[in-house]
């Protein structure tokens, strides 16, 4: 799935928006201060994919990495509306979060599509050919991508 998405992906991106500020976050509020764009809230509720934008949640699941193809670092996010989307963090253009524990609370930029589980963010990373926008994750006030 994750090399599917990837190729899907591969579509023109509006600019990222700055990087949020690098202040850390505590880690006992369930979730951060930034919270999810109304198009990705909209794009979850109406089965929308290819929705660019930010998401904000606790993470509640870790999965596997996904070995097949790209590899990439895995989890599920909650997000303030109650659902959860998949994340797929590529690690062969990325470094790896380490650690990542269920609970801890995420801000991501990335493409969101729709699937019937909830959907994925994926995307959330650097541009690999260089151009500006891309993605990038943000856990305990640190910025991957």
């Amino acid at each position: 799935m994750a090399a599917v998405a990837y190729g899907i992906s591969r579509s023109r991106r509006p600019p990222a928006p700055p990087l949020p500020r690098s202040s850390p976050l505590p880690r006992a509020s369930p979730l951060p201060r930034f919270t999810t764009d109304p198009a990705i809230l909209a794009a979850i509720e109406r089965h929308r994919s290819k929705v660019w934008g930010q998401a904000a949640g606790t993470v509640v699941r870790l999965l596997e990495d996904d070995r097949k193809g790209i590899p990439h670092q895995r989890f599920v996010l909650q997000v303030e509306s109650g659902t959860t989307v998949l994340i797929e963090y590529n690690i062969d253009l990325a470094p790896r979060i380490d650690p990542l524990v269920v609970g801890d609370s995420v801000i991501v930029r990335g493409e969101y599509l729709w699937n019937d589980e909830g959907g994925l963010i994926h995307w959330v990373h650097r541009d690999p050919t260089g151009a500006p926008g891309g993605g990038w994750l943000r856990v305990r006030g640190k910025i991957y991508q």
